[in-house]
């Protein structure tokens, strides 16, 4: 099943295999046995996968155990353990009057509450004094008047009424293609190659993770994204997409195709 250099053997990889051989290699994964495990297909399917090869410093493949068919890894684990003594500490909870210290917290609690109260009502009324557009943006949050709007009823260029969203996109992208769209005379496309070429070229570049994931989570709530997924959707799945977002942008500029969705 998976690949040849396993095996050992001519038995031809399959493209599981070769798919699972490379994930290892671009996590620096190693795979440390060697040799047919399932006498059967003549493959290796028992497998012991590690970050460091000192980690499991010893492996040999035995002959299967009763009906197995497959036969048995034995192995050895390194492990680094400590022969000092731990020291515990043990605490005496009875020799503390725990009604006194509650009634201390709860107080402390409530001074906190109220400090952290007022300076959030000292901030909000410095933010309002300094510009009328804040004061505008209080009123409307707390009017519950948001930037969210429904799109109303459209009606395409097929004189037809739509109400269903994707429709609603449909139709308001056809417009702007529409609009967009120079009717003008046609241009010569080797107009370009009288331009003269720029002596300005990019010849490195760096994606950086943090800073891919921090724009991620920047992204506005309320501005478009595309059909079927939002902005708060990405911001939210951020942390899991933004590795394979880094290597999209690092392709994109290797190959200099951008890609389609």
């Amino acid at each position: 099943m998976f690949t040849r250099l396993w095996s050992n053997n001519n038995v031809k990889s399959t493209k599981a295999g070769e798919v699972f051989y490379e994930f290892l290699e671009e996590e620096n994964l190693y795979q440390l046995v060697r040799g047919v495990t399932t006498n059967v297909s003549g493959t290796c399917l028992d497998l012991i996968i590690v970050e460091s090869t000192s980690f499991v410093p010893d492996i040999a493949v035995r002959p299967p155990l009763d009906r197995s068919d497959h036969n048995f890894i034995e192995f050895k684990i390194q492990i680094l353990s400590s022969k000092e003594k731990i020291k515990r500490t043990v605490y005496d909870y009875n020799a503390v009057d725990w009604e006194k210290q509650y009634e201390k917290a709860a107080e402390e609690f409530k001074a906190a509450c109220i400090t952290t109260k007022e300076d959030y009502y000292k901030k909000i009324n410095s933010r309002v004094c300094a510009s009328s557009k804040n004061w505008w943006s209080l009123v409307k949050n707390t009017l519950g008047r948001t930037r969210t709007t429904v799109i109303p009823a459209l009606l395409n260029s097929m004189n037809k009424i739509v109400v269903d969203t994707r429709e609603k996109i449909e139709t308001l992208n056809e417009y702007f293609a529409e609009v967009c769209t120079w009717r003008g005379p046609i241009i010569d496309s080797k107009i370009a190659d009288c331009l003269p070429e720029s002596k300005v070229s990019i010849n490195k570049f760096t994606v950086v993770q943090p800073e891919v994931e921090k724009i991620l989570r920047s992204l506005d709530h309320n501005r478009a994204c595309a059909p079927e997924i939002t902005n708060r959707m990405i911001k939210n799945m951020a942390p899991s997409i933004v590795k394979s977002v880094c290597k999209l942008i690092y392709e994109s500029f290797e190959t200099s195709v951008f890609p389609e969705i």
